[in-house]
């Protein structure tokens, strides 16, 4: 064990020693040309930075995976799984495949937009948190209480049509059973609000969430009637005048 210990500890020493020097040689490399003797100690650290090198890969080249069994070495190369919409048929599955209550958010995005790509970032650091992860070997390392999925809107021009996507990055949050829970257009400075309706909606009750679903239909029902009532106004307003006028025709007439 111990044997195996140094071994492990020598190699990880040869690896810092290696990137110390491979940095050391590319800053030296630029002064090749422009040797005098004045510079010949460069030219030698040069040489010997080289020779080092050799030596360094020769013993490297011995290694295997076995020598790092005994470190406690953390991975930290987990990613977030943030599943790729390419169709509305594929939007459509990956919605009703929500069957553990889990909060499913989906982002809208366009490949030449900015402000997607910034809100991008944050957005895959929110997915490694929350979100299932996996490693470079496609192994789940941890399983989260949501799930993430983008959708490129030039792609799925019908989808977002249908959705009534017209601004970018747009945000659609759905759990379980209980379906669309808010949308909302969502950019990079507005994105502390997607995290502030993350949190609430993991700290709601089943109760809770159906009570804020029907208040949620609710007022996109208000939004949706409320362009159909001014325009009813408008013609009442109007058939008002008209019976205003023929009263007074009327009376003058008579």
């Amino acid at each position: 064990m111990k044997s195996s210990l140094n071994r492990s500890s020598a190699i990880l020493l040869v690896l810092n020693i290696t990137h110390q020097l491979c940095l050391s040689y590319s800053n030296v490399g630029a002064l090749q040309t422009q040797l005098t003797p004045r510079h010949q100690s460069v030219k030698e650290n040069r040489f010997m930075a080289r020779n080092r090198l050799v030596k360094a890969g020769l013993f490297l080249s011995d290694v295997t995976k076995d020598d790092f069994s005994d470190l406690d070495i953390v991975r930290t190369d987990n990613r977030p799984i943030i599943t790729e919409i390419n169709s509305e048929k594929e939007y459509e599955e990956y919605i009703s495949q929500n069957t553990d209550s889990r909060l499913t958010v989906v982002k809208f995005y366009a490949s030449w937009c900015k402000s997607c790509a910034k809100f991008g970032v944050r957005y895959k650091k929110l997915a490694k948190e929350h979100g299932d992860c996996f490693d470079p070997t496609g192994a789940i390392t941890k399983e989260g209480n949501m799930r993430f999925a983008q959708v490129e809107f030039g792609d799925n021009l019908k989808l977002c049509r249908s959705l009534g996507i017209k601004r970018l990055p747009y945000v659609y949050i759905y759990r379980g059973d209980e379906g669309l829970l808010c949308d909302f257009a969502c950019g990079p400075k507005k994105f502390p609000v997607l995290i502030d309706k993350v949190n609430e909606y993991l700290g709601m009750s089943q109760e809770e969430i159906d009570f804020f679903r029907v208040f949620n239909e609710g007022n996109n029902l208000s939004k949706e009637i409320a362009p159909i009532l001014q325009v009813t106004k408008k013609e009442e307003k109007k058939e008002e005048k008209t019976n205003s006028m023929i009263k007074h025709l009327l009376s003058v007439f008579e």
